[in-house]
């Protein structure tokens, strides 16, 4: 059976075509997997990663997450880079699928990391204020910053800190150019962090992630953090509904994060109670608005690691 094809519901409003594809998810799915099962640089990633990948980048085109971390398999393409792999499947999904002309692919130079990236979901939250906003944070990025608790880390050690300088300014750069060129087909930004500001660009992933907690690494020398520290383990599970979802996977790991239980107990918002209704009030209406097939659970428990690498 061919592919819908969802460009036929498109219309010459952005807004409006934002909204309407919301209520296809499962034909964004279907068109997303014939378009990423039909590119040869994809043809030797195994058929549960391609899946894990259709459905990350669903999320993000259908605007349920902000971004997603580019991590689900190895590029074996010997003749072009990672990033001109993922920008010529991107460029793909764009011609038949338009909620996907609302992403772009976010390279971050220092960390070499790949980010799929919603710029209209981006323009929304970073240009919603809120009472809490410190007046000393870019306008732009206030509110996205706001709605995250970073968590200074060094060895065993976690507490409470401040933003990191640098992170505003990053996140408002991303949001310009996004904002300025997210209608074309194909996008990638070269964030220009210091080298050696590991602290910003954590923290920088973890906002785009939309994770309530970002970690802010206090040394340069090492990623392994958190050794034998009780950790509060967080994940939002997408649960399909057989009856309707036929065709997608039964369920689907959309998000995972952790926070540190001791930092949580001195802090409320950081309370298990708290972070869960937080990620049910993030996510559920924007399940709802992309026609989700099923629901989401929120999955908590506590887990003591030999590490933690960020």
């Amino acid at each position: 059976m061919n592919p819908p094809n969802l460009s036929d519901h498109a219309t010459s409003s952005q807004g409006t075509i934002y909204q309407h594809h919301y209520a296809y998810f499962k034909d964004v799915y279907m068109s997303t997997m014939s378009c990423l099962r039909g590119l040869p640089a994809l043809r030797h990633v195994s058929r549960d990663k391609l899946v894990m990948f259709c459905m990350d980048l669903c999320v993000v085109a259908c605007g349920i997450r902000l971004g997603y971390l580019f991590d689900a398999f190895a590029v074996r393409d010997r003749r072009k880079t990672p990033g001109e792999v993922l920008a010529e499947c991107l460029t793909e999904l764009q011609k038949d699928t338009p909620c996907f002309r609302s992403v772009s692919l976010v390279h971050e130079q220092t960390s070499d990391q790949m980010f799929f990236v919603n710029g209209r979901r981006l323009q929304e939250l970073c240009h919603t204020r809120t009472q809490n906003t410190n007046s000393s944070i870019s306008e732009v990025g206030a509110n996205l910053i706001s709605r995250t608790a970073f968590i200074s880390v060094q060895g065993s050690s976690a507490h409470i800190c401040p933003v990191p300088s640098k992170l505003p300014q990053l996140l408002a750069d991303l949001a310009r150019a996004l904002g300025e060129r997210f209608t074309q087909r194909i996008i990638q930004v070269a964030l220009n962090a210091d080298a050696s500001d590991i602290s910003t660009l954590v923290a920088f992933a973890a906002c785009v992630l939309e994770f309530p907690v970002a970690y802010v690494p206090a040394s340069q020398g090492s990623y392994a953090f958190l050794a034998g520290v009780p950790l509060d383990v967080y994940e939002c599970v997408l649960r399909v509904d057989a009856s309707v979802g036929g065709g997608l996977p039964e369920t689907h790991t959309m998000a995972r994060f952790t926070c540190p239980h001791c930092v949580a107990e001195t802090h409320t918002g950081l309370r298990p109670e708290g972070i869960l209704r937080l990620l049910r009030d993030r996510f559920e209406g924007r399940l709802r608005e992309a026609g989700f097939p099923g629901s989401m659970t929120v999955r908590h428990f506590v887990e003591t690691r030999d590490r933690v690498a960020l």
